[in-house]
């Protein structure tokens, strides 16, 4: 059985007549596996932003149990929604670049190793990536370090753009798929996406895939 949150996210876009496209982990799960990856925390959605309302998007998800995921940088390409009972849901919004070949997402990360864990220590006990039992220890100082990760942000010290670019042709025809007694959006190109995305490698399931480092797709902007 399909994860709650993903069922339900894609009801809500389809009843609503959303156009949207699976993407990232997500996909690759439902095209190499069939099924959604288990060690994949969230489902991934992608949009074109010029073509979204996403105060009207995040309206009829808060209206269905969604809440937003608070983040320290509000203007990035990324909305993050929780709900019990299932996964994270990522909504991506891509843009075009300026020679209208080629789409790109923008996400905000640390920009080193010390932001990295800092934003863990900001997390307090939400935290469940490496070095979880330590982190948590420290939950009762994740109001100190929001505070200096607050500062940091207003002076560009904390954060880095990163994101995925990829030609506009991978994408350019969105295809119906039926997936567990669902109807879901995905591009017609898919194995040409996901070859482009993590490589000739993708059917080989990979637990430690680092986007940041290992996706051919991924690129480094400066930060500001």
């Amino acid at each position: 059985m399909t994860d709650n949150n993903f069922k339900l996210t894609i009801e809500i876009l389809n009843n609503n007549k959303i156009d949207y496209w699976i993407c990232h982990g997500t996909l690759l799960g439902i095209v190499r596996d069939n099924n959604l990856i288990p060690w994949d925390n969230d489902v991934d959605i992608a949009f074109f932003e010029n073509e979204i309302d996403k105060n009207n998007l995040l309206n009829l998800f808060v209206e269905a149990g969604f809440k937003k995921k608070d983040k320290f940088f509000k203007d990035d390409g990324l909305i993050t929604l929780k709900r019990e009972g299932g996964k994270e849901v990522d909504f991506n919004f891509y843009n075009f670049n300026s020679d209208n070949q080629n789409v790109y997402v923008n996400w905000y990360i640390p920009k080193n190793n010390f932001m990295n864990l800092m934003h863990a220590l900001s997390m307090g006990n939400y935290y469940n990536g490496k070095y979880k039992i330590i982190i948590k220890k420290f939950s009762f100082l994740k109001s100190f370090f929001k505070i200096i990760i607050s500062f940091l942000i207003r002076f560009n010290l904390f954060y880095r753009k990163a994101g995925y670019q990829h030609p506009y042709s991978l994408i350019k025809k969105i295809v119906e798929k039926n997936f567990d007694d669902l109807i879901i959006r995905i591009p017609a190109n898919y194995e040409n996406y996901l070859n482009y995305i993590y490589g000739d490698s993708w059917r080989i399931p990979r637990k430690n895939f680092n986007w940041l480092k290992d996706s051919p797709a991924t690129k480094l902007y400066d930060g500001k």
